[in-house]
C-alpha cells in the first residue's frame, strides 16, 4: 500500500510562499501601476494584501479537510461540481503560466540595462531552460530558489533604507491623480504580486500539522511581504519622479523601476547589481511558476476532467513530462503575442476571479453540511470575510477593463464547453452544492479518498531505497533484536515537479515480487511484517514521520555501498540526532552464515544495547562473542585493569556461554580491522559529540567502512526523545564525583590482617553492614574477581572490587594495613594499601571511569604518603576529598 509523506514544516512553507510572491510583483509591476495611482502605489499594495486574506482563511480551512494536491480547483469541484472544477482548474493553470510568462519577459528588461539582447528571444531561450530542468526533476534548483529568495530581500531592504535618507515628500502631494477609479485599477493590477500566498495549498497533504501550519504560513507570509511591497513602494515614489525629464527617469509606466532606484541611489554599479539580481529572481520565480502550472493538468487528468496523457508520468526522472512540454508551449505563444501590461492585467484577472471563487466554495461547504467536510482549521469572522473577499474581487475584475473581463468570460466559456463535450461523460463526481437537497449517508467512497491511511503499529521500521543487498536479510536480521512486528517501508523520492498522488498507486512487478518474498521470509521465523510504499519528496522525513506514527523502538537501515559511512551520517543529518526510537545502520557484506560476532566495546550509552543485540544474533545464529577493546599503545597498567574488568561486567550480561575477551594495544582503526579478518559480523557503537559531526571522518567511520565482514552500528536516541521510563532507566547510571563517594564507614586505619583471604573476609562484612548485601556473596564476589586477574597494583596499593545485582550506586572503601600482606605471589609484592569498590553488574562505564580515577589519584607518592601518615579516619576522608 502507498502512503504520502507529509515532510513540510512552518518554516519551509513560508519560505515556499515568499518564494512564490516575489518576483514580478516588486520588480516590474510598481512603475505599471505607478502610471494609474501615482503617489498612492503603496497604498495599493496595502489595499490588493488586504483583499487576499479572506481567501488565505478560506483555502486554509479547506485544505486541511481537504489536503489533496490540486489546491484551488479541488476545492471548487468538490464545492460546486465537476463543471466549475474544470473552469477553476484551466484558470489556476492559466493564472501561473502567466505570471511565469510575465516573468521572463521581465528578465529581458532588467538584462536590458547592460546589454543589447532582443527581450522576446531571451525569454524564449529561457524558457526553453526552465522546461528542460523540470523535466528532468532538478531538485537542486528548489534550494537555489531559498538563496535567490534571501538574496532578494537583503538588496531590497538596502534600496529601501537608503532610500529613506533621500525622500522628497513633495512627490506625495497629489496622492490620487486619477481618483479612487485609478488607485482600484492600480490595486488590481497588482493583486498577482500575492498569488504565491495560497500556493502552498495545492500541496496540503505534504504538510505538517496543516490545521496549524497552513493558516500561520500564509497569514506570516502575506503580512511580511505586504509590508515589503508597502515600504519599496513608498520609497520608490519618494525617491523617483513620477514623470522625469525622459521617458527612461520616470517612475510611471517603467518597466525595471528596481533599476532605476538603484541608479539613483548607487550609480550605474548599483542598476547593474540589481538587475542581475532581478533577473535571478525573475528567471526563479518562472521556473517555480511552471513547476507549480504544469500540477493542475496532472490534478485534472487525475479526474478524467482532461485526457490522460497529461497525467503521463516519464519513468526515467518520474516527472510530468507532457504536461510541463504543454505548459511551456502555451507560454511561448503569451510571450510572442501579449505585451508585457497585457499579460500582467490577465494574470491578475483570472487570479482574481479564482480567490473570488474560493470564498463562495467555503460557504457552501459551511451551509451545506457534507459528512466528510471536517476541517482542523475554521476561517474566523465566517461569513463576513468571505463576503468582503468576494465583494471586493468584483470591484477589482471591473476595474481591470474590458480586455480582463472579456478574457475572463472566454475562459468561463471554454470551461463549460470543455466539460460538457468531454469531461460529463467521464466522471460521476457531484459537488456539495448538487448534493444539498440529498439526504444525510454514510461515508461513501468518494469521500473515504479524502482521508489518509493509518500506519500500522510495528516494533521495528526498515527503509529501503532499492540500493539493499538483500531486503530479505534485513528482515532476518531485524527478527535477531527480539522484535515480532516488523513494517518494511519501501522509500520512493519523487522530485518536487511531481504531485505524490500522481504517481498511479498500484505495486510494479518488483514490489510485489519483494512483497512475495517478505512474506514467505516472515511465515518462516514467525514475524508479523507488512510492507508499504511511501511517496515523498524528502526520504528523511518520511522515514521520521512513519517511524515516529508506527511507535517503533527499532529502525533498522542498510548501509549503501555508494557513499562513505561519513556520507551516509551527512545524507542522514538531522535524522540520527531526532529519530524517536534506537537506530541501527547495517554494511551487508553478503556474508551467509554468521558463526563468529566481534564486539567493540567502549563506555558509553550504546554498550548495553551492542551486548543485547549481540546475545539475539548470536542466539538466532548459533555463534560465539568476542568482546574486543583496543587502547594505546603506553596505556597504564592501571587503564588495562580497568578494562579488564569493564569487560567482566559485559561477559556477566552475555546469555551466551561461548564469549571471549580480548584487549589489544596499539591504532585503534588497524587493530579492529586487522582482527574482522576473523569474524562474520561486527558490532560497534555510533559516533557521539564532536565525533558525531558530519563533516569529520571519524574513526567509526573508518571502522564501518573498512572493516573485512559485516558492520552493525548502533544508536540509541537522544534522552530528550526517550518515554520517561527509559529516561529514568538511563539515569540510573548517571555519572557520580569520586569525591562524594568516600564514606568513614568504609575506611578503617591500621587494619589488622595476615593475608589476603583474610583481607576479603573483613571487606565482606564491612561492605555487608553498609550495602545489606550478604557478606558471603560479597566474598565470593571478591574471590572471583581475584581468580580472573590479580588486583595488586604499583606503589603498595591493591584494587579489589566485586559487582552485584541491586546495587543503586557505587560504593568505594579505603583501608590502611597494619602490616603489608603479600598480594600477589608471583611478583612477591606488597601491599599495605587497598582500594575496594563495590558496584552494580549494569553500572558499566561509571565504574570504568571510577576505576580510571582512582588509579590516577593513588598513583601519586605524594597522596599516598600523606594517607598513611594520617592519624584518624576524619584526615583520611579531608584527603580523599579534597585530592
Amino acid at each position: 500500500m502507498k502512503k504520502l509523506d507529509r515532510d513540510l514544516g512552518l518554516v519551509s512553507i513560508i519560505a515556499i510562499a515568499i518564494g512564490s510572491m516575489i518576483g514580478g510583483g516588486i520588480f516590474i509591476l510598481p512603475g505599471l501601476a505607478a502610471k494609474y495611482t501615482g503617489a498612492s502605489l503603496w497604498l495599493a499594495y496595502l489595499i490588493s494584501g488586504c483583499l487576499i486574506i479572506p481567501a488565505a482563511l478560506s483555502q486554509s480551512e479547506m485544505a486541511t479537510a481537504m489536503p489533496k494536491a490540486g489546491g484551488v480547483y479541488v476545492f471548487v469541484d468538490r464545492s460546486m461540481g465537476p463543471m466549475f472544477g474544470t473552469i477553476a482548474g484551466i484558470g489556476t493553470w492559466l493564472a501561473m503560466m502567466l505570471k511565469a510568462s510575465f516573468a521572463l519577459v521581465g528578465i529581458g528588461t532588467y538584462l536590458s540595462v547592460f546589454s543589447s539582447l532582443p527581450i522576446i528571444p531571451v525569454a524564449l531561450v529561457l524558457l526553453c531552460g526552465i522546461a528542460v530542468l523540470n523535466i528532468f526533476g532538478v531538485k537542486k534548483v528548489g534550494k537555489a530558489q531559498i538563496v535567490v529568495v534571501v538574496l532578494c530581500l537583503i538588496s531590497l531592504a538596502a534600496l529601501s533604507i537608503r532610500g529613506t535618507g533621500q525622500l522628497d515628500m513633495s512627490h506625495f502631494q497629489q496622492a490620487f491623480p486619477n481618483g479612487g477609479m485609478g488607485l482600484l485599477s492600480a490595486t488590481g493590477l497588482v493583486f498577482i504580486s500575492y498569488a504565491g500566498v495560497t500556493k502552498i495549498a495545492s500541496v496540503a497533504e505534504e504538510i505538517k500539522q496543516p490545521e496549524r501550519n497552513l493558516p500561520l504560513a500564509m497569514l506570516i507570509s502575506l503580512f511580511l511581504m505586504m509590508a515589503l511591497y508597502s515600504f519599496v513602494s513608498f520609497v520608490l515614489v519618494g525617491v523617483l519622479p513620477l514623470k522625469g525629464s525622459t521617458a527612461a527617469l520616470s517612475l510611471a509606466g517603467n518597466e525595471r523601476p528596481i533599476a532605476l532606484l538603484a541608479q539613483h541611489l548607487y550609480g550605474n554599479a548599483g542598476a547593474i547589481s540589481i538587475s542581475v539580481i532581478a533577473a535571478i529572481a525573475l528567471a526563479s520565480m518562472a521556473n517555480a511558476g511552471l513547476l507549480a502550472a504544469s500540477r493542475y493538468p496532472l490534478a485534472m487528468s487525475r479526474d478524467a476532467m482532461i485526457p490522460s496523457i497529461f497525467n503521463m508520468i516519464s519513468e526515467r526522472y518520474v516527472t510530468p513530462i507532457f504536461s510541463i512540454f504543454f505548459t511551456a508551449a502555451c507560454m511561448a505563444v503569451v510571450i510572442l503575442f501579449l505585451p508585457v501590461v497585457k499579460i500582467a492585467k490577465l494574470a491578475s484577472g483570472m487570479q482574481v476571479m479564482l480567490f473570488m471563487a474560493i470564498n463562495v466554495a467555503i460557504i457552501i461547504f459551511r451551509e451545506s453540511h457534507p459528512q466528510w467536510y471536517t476541517p482542523k482549521f475554521r476561517s474566523p469572522l465566517y461569513p463576513f470575510i468571505q463576503v468582503f473577499g468576494i465583494v471586493g474581487s468584483l470591484i477589482l475584475l471591473a476595474m481591470l477593463g474590458l480586455f480582463v473581463l472579456v478574457g475572463t468570460a472566454c475562459l468561463m466559456l471554454t470551461g463549460v464547453l470543455w466539460y460538457f463535450y468531454y469531461a460529463r461523460h467521464k466522471t460521476r463526481r457531484r459537488g456539495a452544492l448538487q448534493k444539498v437537497r440529498s439526504k444525510p449517508k454514510t461515508l461513501g467512497q468518494e469521500e473515504q479518498e479524502e482521508r489518509h491511511e493509518e500506519v500500522i503499529p510495528a516494533e521495528m521500521v526498515i527503509p529501503l531505497t532499492e540500493g539493499e543487498v538483500s531486503p530479505e536479510s534485513l528482515l532476518e536480521l531485524g527478527s535477531a533484536f527480539g522484535v515480532q512486528k516488523i513494517s518494511v517501508v519501501h522509500l520512493i523520492e519523487l522530485p518536487d515537479q511531481t504531485f505524490l498522488s500522481a504517481v498511479a498507486p498500484e505495486e510494479n512487478a518488483h514490489q510485489k515480487a519483494l512483497q512475495r518474498r517478505l512474506q514467505l521470509m516472515s511465515e518462516r521465523m514467525g514475524l508479523q511484517s507488512n510492507i508499504d510504499f511511501l511517496l515523498s519528496h524528502d526520504r528523511r522525513h518520511a522515514l521520521y514521520d512513519y517511524t515516529k506514527q508506527s511507535g517503533a523502538t527499532w529502525c533498522l537501515i542498510e548501509f549503501g555501498r555508494k557513499n562513505t559511512f561519513r556520507q551516509m551520517r551527512r545524507s542522514l543529518g538531522w535524522l540520527t540526532s531526532h529519530l524517536p526510537c534506537n537506530l541501527a545502520i547495517y554494511r551487508n557484506e553478503g556474508i551467509r552464515v554468521t558463526q563468529k560476532i566481534l564486539v567493540l566495546a567502549e563506555p558509553g550509552p550504546e554498550d548495553k544495547y551492542q551486548i543485547d543485540i549481540s546475545n539475539k544474533v548470536a542466539e538466532l545464529y548459533d555463534a560465539e562473542i568476542t568482546l574486543l577493546s583496543v587502547l594505546p599503545e603506553n596505556a597504564e597498567r592501571g587503564q588495562l585493569i580497568s578494562y579488564r574488568d569493564y569487560h567482566d561486567k559485559l561477559t556477566h550480561l552475555c546469555t551466551t556461554q561461548r564469549v571471549q575477551s580480548q584487549i589489544l594495544q596499539g591504532n585503534s582503526i588497524t587493530s579492529v580491522i586487522e582482527e574482522s579478518i576473523s569474524y562474520d559480523l561486527l558490532i560497534i557503537g555510533f559516533p557521539h559529540g564532536q565525533q558525531a559531526d558530519a563533516y569529520l571522518h571519524t574513526e567509526h567511520d573508518q571502522i564501518f567502512e573498512r572493516a573485512a565482514c559485516s558492520v552493525l552500528s548502533l544508536k540509541h536516541p537522544h534522552p530528550k526523545l526517550l518515554s520517561q521510563n527509559l529516561v529514568m532507566q538511563q539515569e540510573s547510571e548517571q555519572t557520580r564525583q569520586l569525591s562524594e563517594l568516600f564514606d568513614a564507614r568504609t575506611i578503617r586505619l591500621q587494619l589488622d590482617v595476615k593475608n589476603k583471604a583474610e583481607l576479603f573476609d573483613e571487606l565482606s562484612q564491612i561492605f555487608s553492614k553498609v550495602t545489606d548485601i550478604s557478606d558471603e556473596l560479597l566474598k565470593e564476589e571478591f574471590d572471583w574477581r581475584e581468580r580472573q586477574d590479580n588486583t595488586a597494583w604499583d606503589n603498595g596499593v591493591a584494587l579489589p572490587h566485586a559487582t552485584v545485582e541491586g546495587l543503586t550506586r557505587p560504593y568505594i572503601g579505603v583501608f590502611l594495613l597494619k602490616n603489608p600482606i603479600l598480594f600477589d605471589k608471583e611478583s612477591e609484592q606488597e601491599t599495605d594499601i587497598v582500594v575496594c569498590t563495590i558496584n552494580s553488574v549494569t553500572e558499566r562505564s561509571s565504574h570504568l571511569r571510577l576505576h580510571t580515577e582512582i588509579t590516577k589519584l593513588f598513583s601519586q607518592t605524594e597522596f599516598t604518603g600523606a594517607l598513611k601518615a594520617a592519624n584518624d579516619t576524619d584526615e583520611v576522608l579531608r584527603l580523599l576529598r579534597t585530592s
